[in-house]
């Protein structure tokens, strides 16, 4: 294997170590010529065609993305069907794909604390604790876990709150479960998709939970849990994680003085529009 790569891999691997991905999920270098040398790296939230694009126009080597390109198995690869066209052109185009999913999100300083820092909410834990028959452990004496727990500095109205996430994420709109006067401090959160934690959050004592890809029924068992939970979108909660991802992973290549480059998408976007 080509040098850089391997000290690409490794990096990542510092970053955001694969034993901790769930055992159903597909992390790391998923596309890429082991015999190529990575001169330019693309950190985005995804791989899509505007994303290959810009890899294309800048030169780029390989791509770091949170979401798997590749998460079903592929029987054949053509250029018709969408995911398998993105792969066709990646291989085409010799830029390699390295994937860092639920490792990233359940890693301390990765996607849930990324948000949690963002909404100022302090002291967390993970929200629900991962043990060995989601991944293989080490020796590692932290504990692990998908999203977090934790505390805001005060009391505040939930309206209030939701003004300030709005502010902070950078969203027209909140979707929101519960009493806007009521004043919570203890929140629960899970960047992403995380309606299957509502009752977690519940469990813990938290007055509000943050996540996103909430549905219909989602939210009438929230209500009759009598917990507020707050909408604020997929892309929103997890694309915060790619500026400190691309920060960090240059900050690692300039200290050991490695010969590489690291850029932060510019293309990255949501799929839903508000009007």
């Amino acid at each position: 294997m080509a040098e850089k790569l391997k000290t690409v891999l490794r990096l990542m691997e510092d970053i955001a170590p694969s034993y901790l991905a769930e055992k159903w999920d597909n992390v790391g270098l998923q596309i890429g010529n082991d015999h190529k040398e990575i001169q330019r790296i693309l950190v985005t939230l995804e791989v899509t065609d505007s994303i290959i694009d810009e890899a294309i126009a800048k030169n780029v080597d390989m791509i770091i993305c949170h979401h798997p390109l590749i998460f079903k198995s592929l029987k054949k690869i053509r250029t018709k069907d969408p995911i398998q066209n993105m792969v066709y052109r990646l291989i085409k185009n010799d830029i390699a794909l390295f994937c860092a999913h639920t490792n990233l999100d359940i890693v301390q300083g990765g996607t849930n604390d990324v948000l949690a820092e963002t909404l100022n909410i302090m002291d967390t834990a993970p929200l629900r604790e991962m043990g060995k028959d989601n991944f293989t452990l080490n020796n590692d004496i932290h504990s692990y876990g998908l999203g977090r727990v934790g505390e805001l500095t005060e009391p505040k109205k939930l309206a209030t709150f939701c003004q300030e996430i709005k502010s902070k994420l950078s969203m027209k709109h909140v979707r929101i479960v519960g009493d806007l006067e009521k004043n919570i401090q203890r929140i629960g959160l899970c960047t992403g998709s995380g309606a299957e934690f509502i009752y977690d959050a519940y469990k813990q004592g938290c007055d509000c939970y943050i996540t996103g890809d909430i549905k219909y029924h989602d939210a009438q068992y929230a209500m009759s849990l009598g917990i507020a939970v707050i909408d604020a979108g997929h892309f929103e909660t997890e694309e915060l994680v790619c500026k400190p991802l691309f920060e960090n992973l240059k900050k690692l290549i300039g200290k050991n003085h490695y010969d590489m480059e690291v850029l932060l998408a510019s293309n990255d976007m949501n799929p839903f529009q508000i009007i």
